[in-house]
């Protein structure tokens, strides 16, 4: 045996890993990557499908429950339902805030430059009666339903009629410098102010309110008789100080309340959390209905103009999202799963090598690949392997490395063993015997296959030259050391290993 080879063997016996060798395994193996790869994908996408339908279902559970029963069945204390139902209450009374907020005409005025119709009228009241009387029955029945419709519709805006109302004001704008007017109790100067909204019509306003004024018979409510007049009416840009202070005082409300529920509920419990779920659902106040007034307020409202509607949990299908991580994870997976039964395997690789393994060559096994559609593309294989592939080069290059290592009377001689498969069956073996035979070389070739390796070494001599032939995945680690350690020790003529891709 070649003693340098030897020693270089055995003074090293920790494993390399050839990324080369592993990155062209993997490529290979392009159908498996491809099918493990679909299934994580599938399984993290289901694992996400089935955690989505169990909160779907529970959603489903919540919203059959009533907000009585998840009282009862909520498990919490008295004090800690209070605060839950306080919550709910301060929520309702966001919802009408937001609302108004939003759709009144009023609250979205610039209070800055107010586009302000106003019109004064002269009350006179009959012998007996008090004109301040005559004032405040005409300011009622400018606020009538009846009366708002007209001037909506005057105005000619597309505005809630509750919210024309608002818009309206009629109060005593009696002075002493103002035409001369006297001060007794039977004459009082009434002024009505419009605030106009964006696009409404001015005068046809006007003259709907002159309509409504002169049309109205106070003597039908029992009143005295009394003269009415028109004074002057104008419109002018305004700075109406009522106005922003109204706006601001809403806006600082709404945002106190907004405040104060998301402190309580940030301190509520998982428990309390949920039971204010199911309050909020069956109120029609969660954040997915459509915000409509509700409970009592000062704000004016008409159940035609307000709506609920109650959310629909949506049923979960299928996450592309989830199946592209999975599919990427799995990728991963399956390269750090080939690197550990690479290493730790049990089975020969050529792309877990050792140092202690002295390698003279590599044949590519044609029919063991053929076995494998699913881990092997033999396109690809031929391509990436297209160096081991050729027999007649690769047998060409093991049998001058045999007689560089041996002398050609041992060679005359020499046996192949097979670690692991039956060599005779392999077609890369039986092609490297017969060519040996032209270049001097007998082989006889012994297989482990049907036996232990020990039963290899009875006939062992030092004028023996030796070749192991190990096939990748099939042939065992241990076997293959363990015959190496013994031709060493038995002193035989260890010319090297083949290994069979």
């Amino acid at each position: 045996m070649n003693t340098r080879n030897y020693q270089q063997i055995n003074n090293a016996t920790i494993e390399e890993l050839d990324l080369v060798a592993l990155l062209k395994k993997l490529c290979v193996q392009w159908r498996a990557v491809l099918i493990f790869s679909i299934i994580i994908g599938l399984l993290a996408s289901g694992a996400r499908y089935v955690k989505d339908m169990s909160a779907y279902n529970a959603s489903l559970s919540t919203q059959n429950v009533s907000g009585k029963e998840a009282v009862e069945t909520s498990g919490l204390k008295q004090e800690e339902i209070d605060a839950v139902q306080q919550a709910v209450s301060q929520k309702r009374q966001i919802k009408v805030l937001t609302t108004y907020t939003t759709e009144s005409e009023y609250m979205n005025l610039d209070a800055m430059n107010c586009r302000q119709l106003s019109i004064l009228y002269y009350i006179k009241a009959d012998r007996g009666s008090d004109a301040a009387d005559l004032l405040a029955v005409y300011n009622e029945m400018l606020q009538s339903d009846d009366s708002v419709k007209a001037i909506k519709e005057a105005a000619g805006v597309k505005v809630p009629a509750k919210y024309i109302r608002e818009l309206i004001s009629a109060y005593d704008a009696k002075s002493s410098d103002r035409g001369g007017y006297t001060q007794d109790s039977s004459t009082d100067v009434m002024k009505i102010t419009f605030n106009l909204p964006e696009g409404a019509d001015s005068k046809a306003v006007e003259e709907t309110i002159e309509k409504l004024i002169k049309a109205y018979d106070v003597t039908d409510l029992g009143i005295a008789k009394g003269k009415i007049r028109k004074i002057s009416s104008e419109v002018n840009t305004v700075m109406n100080e009522n106005m922003q202070t109204d706006q601001q005082n809403y806006t600082n409300n709404l945002s106190n309340l907004k405040s104060t529920y998301n402190t309580a509920v940030n301190s509520f419990s998982d428990e309390q959390k949920t039971l204010l779920d199911t309050l909020l659902e069956e109120n029609g106040l969660s954040d997915d209905n459509t915000e409509a007034g509700a409970g009592n307020t000062d704000v004016s409202s008409s159940s035609n103009d307000t709506s609920s509607e109650t959310a629909t949990a949506i049923k979960p299908s299928f996450s592309k999202k989830y199946f592209a991580v999975g599919f990427v994870i799995g990728i991963l997976l399956y390269v750090f799963l080939a690197v550990i039964v690479e290493i730790l395997g049990k089975r020969c690789s050529a792309v877990a090598g050792s140092n202690s393994v002295f390698v003279i060559g590599s044949l590519f096994d044609t029919a063991q690949k053929k076995k494998n559609f699913i881990f092997r593309d033999r396109l690809l294989e031929k391509c990436l392997y297209r160096n081991q592939s050729d027999l007649d080069s690769g047998i060409d290059r093991i049998l001058t490395k045999a007689q560089m290592n041996s002398s050609q009377e041992k060679l005359a001689a020499a046996e192949l063993w097979t670690v692991g498969f039956d060599g005779m069956a392999t077609p890369a073996v039986t092609q490297l015997v017969q060519e040996s035979i032209a270049k001097g070389i007998t082989l006889t070739v012994k297989s482990t296959a049907d036996g232990k390796p020990d039963d290899m070494l009875t006939d062992v001599a030092p004028d023996k030259s030796i070749i192991l032939a190990v096939q990748d995945g099939i042939s065992r680690k241990k076997d293959a050391t363990f015959l190496t350690d013994m031709l060493y020790t038995r002193k035989a003529d260890y010319l090297g290993q083949i290994e069979l891709l």
